[in-house]
């Protein structure tokens, strides 16, 4: 149920956290937070907080049932997947353990008290120790990008600062710089095959003391490295997997890559539109978030066909004053404050927050790829098709193809004294700059 996933990502540790508390070893921090939009922001919060040892309580969307939202609960339920298969395995539990310091009670206290998936157990250093270290010899090298510590409940907090290495061809590395440790602490590391890890206490408050150390990798995921995702003729994908041992299926035409979908082995060379999707997976550990990158190809002879060439220069720009929250908040059948040709993207002067709409034609000089960057709230079509929506401070591009001569152009803008609009293109021979009069006409 939803319920249940929400609960397993407030923490399963949440008894521990309890009793820490009745001793007077830990503060339980509650962190509400919404419910990221897809499973690397959920994977991101989670390290942000129950991967500290804080509880936390997601804010779900509803939907007009008032029921978890169809995209929230997929969204969890994939997360929990992941979670699931990351944890499934402890490859430290069949490992060897060696500390540089142990407390008399060696029955109780020894450093194998870290691998035996039981957190009532620990390992102590001596009385009056406060810098030692702690060695995990794999029995063989193993695939691991995830490590989980967590000191005993019972004593609370004392590890203040250390540091975590790998041994990868019998050279230690560092991984990770740490400050506390906790009741939990997951950290992602580089994956990577591994023969052995070292926790290296530098700085405790009393004798430092160590009830997990847990080694674990998580299913693989895959990266997709495009060289251009519109393009004339073809273009180059290749893909990367955070798993070393990991292999890549694909498929070209959206649908989510099953056991006979192709295997990836060399980069590819696409031509045409379409939808690559990609999958990584290892042996007993399947692939739960594939990576899908949309590609549209053009040729020469499917570039859009220019207009009729403009005869006028510069564009139409109607006006509506007012303090619009959203493009679309816009209505466009009533009549405009202003109404008047303006030469370039930066007219018309007006003042105080107001929305613009341009209409006219803009040239292309040869056949090609287009892109089109948009700053602040604005909306840009070219030839009746979207080539670029921005809002923020932040650019974004979008890019199409065009063949030479003069296509529609219609932007939609909202301008207030605080936002910077800016519209540019490239292309051809052409680098990135503003649109200039010589290219607008109508």
């Amino acid at each position: 149920s939803t319920q249940a996933l929400v609960q397993e990502m407030r923490s399963g540790f949440a008894q521990q956290a309890e009793d820490a508390a009745r001793h007077g070893g830990w503060v339980a921090v509650l962190e509400h937070a919404p419910l990221p939009a897809d499973v690397d922001g959920c994977e991101a919060l989670y390290l942000e907080t129950v991967g500290r040892g804080q509880r936390l309580a997601l804010e779900l969307p509803l939907d007009g049932e008032g029921r978890v939202a169809a995209e929230a609960r997929a969204t969890l339920e994939t997360f929990r997947m992941l979670r699931a298969w990351t944890f499934d395995t402890d490859l430290a539990r069949h490992a060897g353990a060696l500390a540089s310091h142990v407390h008399l009670a060696l029955d109780t206290y020894a450093g194998g008290a870290v691998i035996d998936g039981d957190p009532a157990t620990y390992w102590a250093a001596s009385e009056g120790r406060t810098r030692c270290f702690l060695d995990i010899e794999l029995p063989s090298e193993q695939v691991v990008d995830t490590v989980v510590l967590a000191e005993p409940a019972a004593l609370g907090a004392r590890i203040e600062a250390y540091r975590l290495q790998a041994r990868r061809d019998n050279t230690w590395m560092d991984l990770h710089l740490g400050e506390g440790v906790g009741l939990r602490r997951v950290l992602r590391i580089d994956p990577g095959r591994y023969q052995a890890f070292r926790l290296i206490v530098q700085e405790a408050r009393a004798a430092p003391a160590l009830a997990t150390f847990g080694l674990y990798a998580a299913p693989p995921k895959v990266e997709a490295h495009i060289e251009e995702t519109v393009f004339m003729g073809s273009t180059r994908v290749r893909f990367s997997t955070s798993n070393p041992r990991a292999q890549v299926r694909y498929t070209l035409d959206g649908s989510l890559p099953a056991e006979d979908a192709p295997l990836y082995s060399r980069a590819l060379h696409l031509e045409g539109t379409c939808v690559v999707t990609a999958l990584a997976s290892t042996p007993g550990n399947p692939g739960l978030v594939p990576v899908r990158v949309a590609l549209r190809g053009y040729t020469y002879d499917t570039l859009p066909a220019p207009a009729e060439p403009a005869t006028e220069a510069g564009l139409g720009a109607r006006v509506w004053r007012g303090a619009f929250g959203a493009l679309d908040e816009v209505d466009h059948e009533t009549t405009p404050d202003l109404d008047e040709v303006v030469a370039t993207l930066a007219g018309p002067a007006v003042e105080g927050p107001h929305a613009v709409v341009f209409e006219g034609l803009v040239h292309a000089s040869r056949d090609g790829i287009y892109g089109f960057f948009a700053r602040g709230t604005a909306r840009v079509h070219v030839g009746g098709e979207l080539a670029v929506e921005s809002a923020g401070r932040e650019t974004t591009l979008g890019e199409l193809g065009l063949a030479a001569g003069w296509h529609p152009l219609r932007v939609e803008v909202l301008r207030t004294e605080d936002e910077v609009i800016d519209i540019q293109w490239r292309g051809p021979a052409l680098s990135k700059r503003p649109l200039t009069a010589e290219e607008l006409g109508r």
